[in-house]
């Protein structure tokens, strides 16, 4: 009786899991939506405003900031909806991503460095004190975004629903979790641990699967 009340908890907890998976993918589809959709409104007005002139400094910045956030949505929405994928591609595609939407960051955050340059007179001191900020910013953006490891969903609770796993830490440890007759769970203790953790560059939340064997780690 214990066990099938522990089989049904540990069902439960595993569908609760799915789901905020498919949240968290249908929460960025509808925000990558939205963005799109501004892309496409304002496209006349960036035709008359960048292209139909010669290209300037801060014009430059900005296609650098738009274009590459559209190529990191692109790759985003390829590794966060239902698929298949090797490693190896997981691992090729999060890097792209993480290198436009650092590269899409850093335009934005030299961009603002204008802006305020701009509204104060146009002072140099205050361009180049604000300069180092940006720029250790940037580096430890790149340095966190490459830490993570990547791999694929393939034999995890989250196949169904995305391709890859994007996690923090140096190690994931990934153990099927396989339905065995008769009661259509194993009876082994799964520990899942739904992290809270996201990274800088938009991935998915953190999934540690660590099997149990009589209070033992396998």
């Amino acid at each position: 009786m214990s066990s099938s009340s522990s089989d049904q908890a540990i069902a439960e907890e595993i569908t609760q899991l799915q789901f905020l998976l498919l949240l968290d993918n249908y929460t960025l589809l509808s925000a990558f939506v939205l963005w799109f959709q501004d892309l496409f409104l304002t496209l006349p007005t960036e035709i008359r405003a960048i292209w139909s002139s010669p290209l300037t400094g801060s014009s430059i910045l900005f296609v650098l900031n738009r274009y590459s956030f559209l190529l990191h949505a692109a790759i985003q929405l390829a590794i966060s909806l239902p698929g298949e994928m090797t490693s190896i591609s997981c691992r090729n595609l999060v890097v792209a991503s993480r290198v436009s939407s650092s590269v899409a960051d850093a335009a934005t955050k030299l961009l603002s460095i204008l802006r305020v340059y701009a509204l104060f007179g146009q002072k140099r001191s205050l361009f180049f004190l604000l300069c180092p900020f940006i720029i250790v910013n940037i580096v430890f953006t790149f340095l966190v975004c490459f830490s993570a490891t990547v791999t694929t969903s393939r034999g995890t609770i989250a196949e169904s629903i995305l391709p890859c796993v994007v996690g923090q830490d140096a190690e994931i440890k990934i153990n099927h979790y396989l339905p065995f007759p008769p009661t259509g769970f194993r009876r082994d203790h799964l520990h899942l641990d739904f992290g809270p953790n996201r990274q800088p560059c938009h991935s998915i939340p953190k999934i540690w699967y660590t099997e149990h064997r009589g209070g033992r780690l396998a």
